[in-house]
């Protein structure tokens, strides 16, 4: 995978061999660094805004190459690729503007509402159902991609400016900013609110991030030479990582194991979520500052991954099997002491280790494994037949049991007992114990005064195979073991449930959000086609007074030469 850095020129390593695969350098070069860096959702393509000149599309496939240049928009300030499409991109203006440019028919495919001053930055929320910009006078603007209106404004709290604005990955109501002042702010979109804001720096912020993984995780640098990490839920700092330099630009590595940081000494940092003492790679990427750094996405990519403190893979050491006891297994497991939070992968994988060494002590132990590995122990196996021929004493010897009705795993207590009262006529005499061995020999019953309760199977003339368990036990057993998993199903079926009914609210109120949008620029798409009709009215009303004023005028007219001509005849009639 890419690292993709941008200064002046804009330079591609490899991860983690970090080796320089390309360079590419801008059109219009200069000494001042690129303003915008976005990766496409393949991986293969790179828009970049140089400080001046148009953006670019720079192939990385193979070769570095320039392939598109977006003549269209002039003066541009940002750019950003959607995350489900590759097709278009979004252009920021130094004049305020946010376009949707079409790569494939080479023109601007959709315009939203013109800010009151530069755009800084511009991308996409999670799933591109809005596109968010902010500008230079400190505002954050939310657009939707669908109706091309404006869906809402935000500022950083306590602030005039915004340095550094992202989106969650996944969560597509988060926005994270940063400012001047040191300040930054969470806001979810959904509810039109500050979710969380904090003073996390002495100096102004310069970039921002979430967890891919962890909602509650946001990292972010300033110019005070810290990298700090923060849990929204808990309003509180969690960490602070060490640097040496100011730090410019952040971004996730490797399904969230490293962060990778731009200095502005030139180098890239790369550290490691689960040690962030020291980095675990540095290396000199350019001789300038770098703005702006962003890690290849891949369409296989997933964010599945711990995060922070999470759990690392469990390490297996295996020792040599001897002829006394079978393989011994040694699982260690290794957390991170960072931040001292534990996700629920990692409580899982705890719960399997634990698993695997009990099950390991079990072998190691030499026990029955067969029972062991059904919850039962042999000592519960020989006390309950045991308690059971003790019962059975006070029986004449010559009459049958009554049958027992049939036990649910409701009333099924495994201790002190594992076997239930099932068994027919066992003889104390006949009970022979046998010592740590494989199951089923683990009893050795005659079955002469045995009669089982499933009389198509075995019967009192019939002998199952020796040292096996009575019918009536497995039958339980099967049983037992059938409510069992018909819980286990049960639950997964629950939690099933629960996760469709989170998304289904989720997408309902997505579209609540649309349809609320789709409203409102109907209203406004009326009130302007009223306003257009009310002018055409006024102006048909106008022409038609004009022409009616002129008809009335050209009458007058007339008849005044009508008049003078009338007179003229008159004056010659009286001389005559």
């Amino acid at each position: 995978m890419y690292i993709a850095s941008a200064s002046s020129t804009v330079k591609i390593h490899d991860f983690p061999n970090n080796q320089l695969l390309h360079t590419h350098v801008p059109t219009n070069q200069f000494d001042h660094a690129c303003r915008s860096l976005s990766w496409a959702k393949d991986g293969n393509w790179l828009a970049v805004v140089p400080y001046s000149g148009c953006t670019e599309i720079v192939s990385v496939r193979g070769q570095c190459k320039l392939l598109h240049t977006v003549n269209k928009i002039c003066e541009p300030s940002c750019a950003s690729f959607p995350n489900l499409s590759k097709k278009t991109i979004a252009v920021g203006s130094k004049i305020g503007q946010v376009l949707i440019y079409d790569i494939k028919a080479k023109s601007i495919k959709g315009r939203f509402p013109r800010a009151g001053s530069a755009i800084t930055h511009v991308g996409f929320t999670a799933k591109d159902t809005h596109c968010y910009a902010g500008c230079e006078d400190g505002k954050v603007m939310l657009y939707n991609s669908v109706a091309k209106n404006l869906s809402g404004t935000w500022k950083v709290p306590k602030s005039s400016s915004l340095t550094a604005l992202k989106a969650h990955v996944e969560r597509q109501n988060f926005l994270i900013g940063g400012s001047n002042e040191g300040i930054v702010g969470v806001w979810d979109v959904n509810f039109n609110k500050t979710k969380f804001h904090i003073d996390a720096h002495y100096a102004p912020v310069s970039a921002v991030l979430f967890s891919p993984v962890n909602a509650v995780l946001i990292v972010s640098a300033g110019l005070d030479r810290t990298v700090q990490v923060f849990d929204i839920e808990a309003r509180c700092k969690i960490s602070t990582i060490p640097v040496d330099n100011n730090v410019l630009s952040l971004d996730f590595l490797e399904n969230s194991l490293y962060i990778a940081m731009g200095c502005q000494n030139g180098k890239i940092l790369i550290y490691d979520t689960r040690q962030l003492q020291a980095p675990v790679h540095t290396y000199e990427a350019h001789s300038s500052s770098i703005k702006h750094l962003t890690y290849q996405k891949s369409a296989s990519s997933s964010t599945s991954s711990t995060f922070l403190c999470s759990a690392d893979v469990a390490e297996e050491n295996r020792s040599p099997s001897n002829s006394a006891s079978n393989e011994e297994i040694e699982v260690k497991a290794t957390t991170s002491d960072f931040l001292g939070l534990v996700d629920e992968q990692s409580l899982l994988q705890s719960e399997i280790l634990d698993a695997s060494k009990q099950t390991n002590a079990g072998v190691k132990s030499g026990g029955d494994s067969f029972l062991k590995a059904l919850g039962w122990v042999e000592s519960d196996t020989i006390e309950s037949a045991k308690e059971e021929s003790k019962c059975l004493e006070q029986v004449d010897g010559n009459k049958e049991l009554q049958h027992e009705p049939r036990r649910s795993i409701n009333n099924f207590t495994p201790k002190p007992s594992r076997l239930p009262p099932r068994i027919s006529a066992i003889s104390k005499q006949n009970l022979d114990v046998l010592p740590t061995s494989s199951t089923p020999n683990l009893l050795k019953v005659s079955t002469n005064d045995c009669h089982s309760q499933i009389s198509p199977i075995i019967n009192g003339n019939q002998n199952p195979t020796n040292g096996n368990l009575s019918a009536a036990s497995v039958s339980e057993m099967i049983d037992s073991a059938r409510q069992t998993m018909q819980a286990e199903m049960k639950n997964m079926f629950e939690e099933v449930e629960r996760k469709m009914i989170y998304k289904l609210y989720n997408h309902t109120c997505s579209i609540r959000q649309l349809m609320f949008d789709f409203q409102l620029e109907n209203l406004k798409q009326f009130i302007k086609v009223k306003e257009n009709f009310d002018v055409v009215i006024e102006e048909i009303n106008s022409k038609a007074m004009s022409d009616e004023s002129n008809m009335m005028a050209e009458q007058i007219y007339n008849l005044t030469m009508r008049n003078k001509e009338l007179e003229r005849q008159l004056a010659a009639y009286q001389r005559e």
